[in-house]
């Protein structure tokens, strides 16, 4: 009974909490009904605003679909109708780039928009920037940047102005995307067109540029274009042409080749064969053609290009033409003839080879280079192919092996070149054993003939010398008696043997003349002089003679021939001696005239005409020939040895020049010389007489002079000579008596030294003065060769051991006189 009131009063508190509950449920129920209420209202205005967006999306869609399907060809005026009704969709104003160009920003395809002109270049830069379309605020106003891309290439931008109460929402932007879609595939549309109409113009200018002719022809054969070539080389009018077939442009002996090669592509789509084309004026020619075939617009077509090769044709002719010789040349050359490559191997070989070498042509294909040689020769042969490797061709000898194992030499001439691609080498063999043998018997005959030369050199040097030693003594002490008081007989005598001895010293020295010019070692001095002088003092020394005879002299120099001129004086002073002492000699009577002219082909002209005895006309030339007389009684009477025009006509030669003869019609004979013209200016030149030094009288003034001469005579000369200059004299009879005298005189100023002497000759003795054994006092005294070897081998060897001038024996007067003059010269301008 205690536990009733305690069950009673929980049961209650529990109701209590029910009522609780259910109040609050109640309540919190009554909340949420209000804020579904809320809700549900809030909700009936989105659906009602989604409605008017779905309506504004499918009437958007439906203009600019409408737009889109009423786009014509013109694609600018397709983007116009583009931006044009986006902008009343979005009531809104802007401009359109497309491609900038050297960074300059320019508003394209505006028309219909509103004052475009208000966006800035900096709007559009930051446009172009954009990678997707995009809303952007510059103060009050509002952007959207719609960018335009062909193929992931951005190729520009819209750019939209929204009103003040606008913003980018969905259906704006859908608007956008349709907008940049739409005025991007017309871009598209564009650029494609454009490229295309590029290709097409590449395409035609391809075409008609060609140098080969293309025709497009149909599968029924009729030409639907011909290219510009084509009409230039069938002479036809394109018109002409596309109302033809193939077939007419085919000559008729080839339609059926033509037709079957038509039918070839037809099956497999291409054809390549040569044939014959006819020309509008019924030549024909030889063409090349390659055809295929190709789809356009539907329809099958065949490309078909022609060439002309007659040019190809006539090579070809030639290439075998050329061929056929060279084989012609290959098997009928007398020399052997072999083809290989740089290995070595042998590619072909010529029947003439075959025979050399005793083997066959199949024998010796098989073979290699090397198998032609012996051993010894192998090393040089390799040496050989790499030098034709190196320079493509080479000239050398070897040896070859026959079958028969004999071996020859042969001289190969070998040249590479290119065949079939490939560097092979020909190589041209001749057997040159007769040929060594012929040029070892030439070579001993010149090598006896050198030596008999030489042999001829040793003995004219040697009866030169041997002559000349007498001859000097009889010419010198016949002029030192000229200057001695004589009876009248007395002098004719002795005149009588001067001018013997005259004749005989001319005779050698022509002698040794005709030897020099005959060896051909004529060494020419040039040296500036005077000609007209020249030819003045030359005819002076002629003065005596034709005076004696009653001959008269006559010399014209022109006026144009210059005062100064460079050439070989000596040897011109000889020709000129010769000429007119020969004038002179050959005429009785009458005059002997000699003129100097300048030639306008800038030579000079020396002629020497007389009026004596003359030559026979067919003789002109032969008057030059060594030893030719013209008439033996007349050489007994005047004398001669018939050198005399031969030795001028080598050095007048030497000089560049020729000399010529004339058989005069009235009487006598003329001599023409020409040497080429070498002017030089005066300045500077000495232009005094020949001989002005020696018109002084030379005094030695008790100088001392060495005379070095073995022969007593020569010395005796000398010695008088000498001192009739008022020379102080010494005589030493060789040269080491001539060495022992230098040491011990300490007064001997100059030395005249004979060449050859016993014990030890001149030159010897010169260079043991030169080396100083004489003592460094008297090292560098004057020294003269005094000779009778008058070659100029001799004076050559004079100069090298240190002789300063030189003297030919026989002595004459004046020449020592004048070469005494040069040797004091130093002296007398250092005042000793």
């Amino acid at each position: 009974m205690s536990d009733s009131p305690n069950i009673e009063t929980r049961w209650q508190r529990r109701l209590a909490r029910e009522r609780t509950a259910r109040s609050e449920a109640e309540r919190l129920l009554e909340a949420k009904s209000g804020e579904l209420y809320e809700v549900n209202q809030e909700l009936e205005k989105l659906l009602s605003t989604q409605g008017e967006i779905l309506e504004g999306y499918r009437r958007a869609v439906f203009r600019l679909t409408n737009v889109l399907l009423s786009l014509g060809e013109d694609h600018e005026a397709n983007v116009h109708r583009l931006l044009n009704e986006a902008g009343r969709l979005l009531d809104a104003r802007g401009g359109l780039v497309v491609r900038m160009k050297s960074g300059e920003v320019q508003p394209r395809w505006s028309m219909g928009w509103r004052d475009s002109q208000e966006i800035s270049e900096t709007i559009w830069r930051r446009g172009l920037e954009s990678r997707q379309i995009e809303e952007w605020r510059d103060n009050e106003t509002t952007y959207v940047f719609i960018p335009l891309e062909i193929r992931m290439r951005r190729v520009g931008v819209i750019v939209i102005i929204l009103g003040p109460d606008k913003k980018l929402d969905e259906l704006s932007k859908m608007v956008a995307e349709f907008l940049g879609s739409g005025v991007g595939g017309e871009v598209e549309r564009r650029e494609a067109k454009s490229e295309m109409k590029v290709t097409e113009q590449r395409y035609e200018s391809l075409f008609h540029a060609s140098m080969d002719s293309i025709l497009i022809i149909d599968f029924e054969g009729r030409i639907r274009e011909a290219s510009d070539s084509v009409v230039k080389t069938f002479g036809l009018s394109r018109e002409a042409l596309l109302r033809g077939k193939l077939s007419d442009l085919v000559s008729s002996d080839h339609r059926e080749q033509a037709t079957n090669a038509f039918d070839q592509i037809k099956g497999v789509g291409r054809c390549h064969y040569e044939t014959e084309l006819r020309r509008s004026d019924g030549s024909t020619f030889p063409a090349e053609v390659v055809g295929s075939s190709f789809q356009i617009g539907g329809e099958s077509r065949v490309y078909a290009i022609f060439r002309d090769i007659s040019q190809r044709k006539k090579s070809q002719a030639a290439i075998i033409e050329r061929e056929r010789k060279f084989r012609t040349v290959f098997e009928q050359s007398l020399d052997g003839i072999v083809l290989h490559d740089l290995e070595g191997r042998i590619l072909d070989v010529n029947e003439t080879l075959c025979k050399l070498l005793g083997w066959s042509r199949q024998e010796m294909t098989a073979k290699s280079l090397a198998d032609l040689h012996p051993e010894r020769a192998l090393t040089g042969c390799r040496l050989a192919m790499e030098e034709v490797a190196e320079r493509g061709r080479h000239r050398y000898e070897c040896e070859f092996s026959r079958s028969d194992g004999t071996d020859f030499t042969a001289e190969v001439w070998a040249n590479a070149f290119e065949l079939g691609g490939e560097r092979v080498v020909q190589g041209i063999v001749r057997d040159v054993t007769e040929q060594r043998d012929k040029e070892n018997e030439i070579r001993e005959a010149m090598e006896a003939a050198e030596l008999a030369n030489e042999s001829k050199s040793v003995f004219l040097a040697t009866m030169s010398h041997e002559i000349r030693t007498p001859l000097n003594g009889i010419l010198g002490f016949t002029n030192l008696l000229e200057s001695s008081e004589m009876s009248s007989d007395q002098r004719n005598s002795v005149e009588m043997i001067r001018k013997s001895g005259d004749v005989l010293l001319g005779l050698i020295n022509n002698i040794l003349d005709f030897s020099r010019a005959e060896s051909g070692r004529i060494v020419l001095k040039n040296e500036p002089f005077d000609p007209g002088l020249f030819v003045r003092n030359t005819v002076a020394l002629h003065q005596g003679v034709a005076d004696g005879k009653k001959l008269k002299l006559q010399v014209h120099v022109a006026e144009d021939v210059p005062s100064m001129i460079m050439g070989a004086k000596t040897e011109l002073r000889q020709v000129m001696m010769n000429l007119v002492g020969n004038a002179v000699k050959f005429t009785d009577e009458g005059t002997v005239t000699i003129s100097l002219e300048k030639l306008r082909s800038k030579k000079l002209k020396f002629s020497v005409r007389d009026s004596g005895i003359g030559f026979p006309e067919q003789d002109g030339e032969r008057l030059f020939e060594a030893f030719f007389q013209v008439d033996l009684s007349s050489t007994r009477r005047h004398g001669g040895t018939g050198l005399g025009l031969a030795i001028c006509r080598r050095l007048v030669e030497a000089m560049g020049g020729e000399i010529r003869a004339a058989n005069l019609p009235d009487r006598g004979a003329e001599f023409v010389v020409e040497i080429p013209l070498r002017q030089v200016a005066t300045q500077g030149v000495s232009s005094q007489p020949e001989g002005h030094r020696s018109a002084a009288l030379l005094n030695g003034g008790g100088t001392k002079v060495l005379v070095v001469e073995d022969h007593p005579v020569n010395a005796r000369l000398l010695k008088l000579m000498l001192e009739k200059l008022n020379f102080a004299v010494e005589v030493a009879s060789n040269g080491r008596e001539g060495l022992e005298a230098l040491k011990m005189a300490d007064d001997i100023s100059i030395v005249l030294m004979d060449m050859r002497m016993p014990e030890m000759d001149g030159l010897e003795a010169t260079q043991r003065l030169r080396a100083g054994e004489a003592g460094e006092a008297v090292r560098t005294l004057p020294v003269v060769a005094v000779t009778a070897n008058a070659m100029e081998a001799d004076q050559e060897a004079c100069r090298e051991a240190g002789m300063d001038y030189y003297l030919s024996k026989p002595i004459n007067g004046r020449e020592l006189e004048k070469v005494m003059l040069d040797v004091m010269a130093p002296f007398q301008a250092s005042g000793i």
